[in-house]
């Protein structure tokens, strides 16, 4: 038997290259294809759901190790609507939240994230654990813009009547 590995060497060695690399291209056209569907609900803007924002943050596994697409990547400055609906609603009618939150952070996805897991707004952590439907809007723009959008955004979605306290812009930038 090894006197026959050894006369078919290169050949085997070629069949392990070749699947080496198309098992390599494949997992690259997937990969760039989840980083697309996740950089387009960044830049895009509409809503996602919790439940897609937590599973997405690092996506795209391959041989049990992590990819480098999700959330986590998309990382910047921006500002996000978090809107919760009562326990049981199916098909959100996103111009009606029950609650909404707003905020802005120079890291909005690392931001969204401590909210749905407990290490910010306590409101909004409060649905997630009730079980809610919750969801997601993110809205990139530059840092010396976020003031305004975050002011535009409470206004626009009366989150001052819900968990925000302030309208905005706390911070100067």
């Amino acid at each position: 038997m090894s006197g026959w590995i050894l006369d078919n060497y290169a050949a085997i060695m070629t069949t392990i290259v070749v699947a080496t690399i198309v098992f390599l291209m494949v997992w690259a056209k997937r990969l760039e294809k989840e980083r697309g569907r996740i950089r387009d609900n960044v830049y895009k803007g509409g809503f996602i759901s919790a439940e897609e924002f937590q599973r997405d943050w690092i996506s795209m596994k391959a041989n049990g190790r992590k990819g480098v697409a999700g959330y986590k990547y998309e990382d910047g400055a921006g500002c996000y609507v978090i809107e919760s609906f009562p326990v049981g609603t199916e098909n959100p009618d996103f111009s009606h939240p029950d609650e909404v939150y707003v905020g802005q952070s120079l890291h909005i996805c690392n931001r969204v994230r401590n909210h749905l897991n407990g290490k910010g707004n306590g409101d909004v952590y409060a649905d997630v654990r009730e079980g809610k439907p919750v969801f997601v809007h993110l809205e990139r723009c530059e840092e010396p813009q976020m003031n305004d959008l975050e002011k535009r955004l409470i206004d626009t979605f009366h989150a001052t009547e819900s968990y925000n306290s302030t309208r905005g812009g706390a911070r100067r930038r």
